[in-house]
């Protein structure tokens, strides 16, 4: 049942009434609740209902009744910053470069290498490709041991050398 033939139903209570010599007043205000509800006709009666409800909510101020409760506000991300990965790519060819002077420890390198042991597997991935590898990470750990190899390797090899 819709709303439209509850409306046609008031209409004809109204007529009755008016023929049965009912007060005018009951008439008219029959007919205006009719006709107050012409725009709701291809609604149900109980999507109206629905309506009925969350328009009686809205009038008391429980907006939350009506649209829900709100949603969460997002809060602002830490924008990254751009020159991150470049920087790392730097510190650690920089360092790479200097693994030969005996001031350069163990130390130092895993220091450096835990620098970058924030960054995310895709920035890692470009710091590796920033520094020259060429294969594909599978995670992190295994990306950060490599980039410490690369460098404590090279230092060494250059201790080997001169022993």
């Amino acid at each position: 049942m819709t709303v439209g033939t509850l409306d046609e139903f008031l209409r004809r209570l109204a007529d009755v009434m008016e023929a049965a010599d009912g007060k005018a007043a009951g008439v008219r205000d029959v007919r205006a609740l009719a006709d107050k509800l012409k725009p709701f006709g291809s609604l149900t009666l109980a999507a109206f209902a629905d309506f009925l409800v969350k328009a009686d909510a809205y009038s008391r101020g429980d907006l939350a009744a009506v649209f829900g409760k709100p949603k969460p506000v997002a809060r602002p991300t830490k924008t990254a910053d751009p020159n991150r990965v470049p920087a790392a790519v730097e510190r650690l060819k920089t360092l790479y470069g200097r693994s030969l002077d005996p001031s350069v420890t163990g130390d130092t390198v895993r220091e450096t290498i835990n620098g970058i042991n924030s960054f995310t597997k895709l920035e890692l991935d470009q710091v590796a490709a920033g520094c020259g590898f060429h294969q594909k990470f599978k995670t992190k750990a295994g990306l950060l041991d490599a980039l410490q190899k690369w460098i404590l390797d090279r230092k060494g090899s250059f201790e080997r050398a001169h022993v």
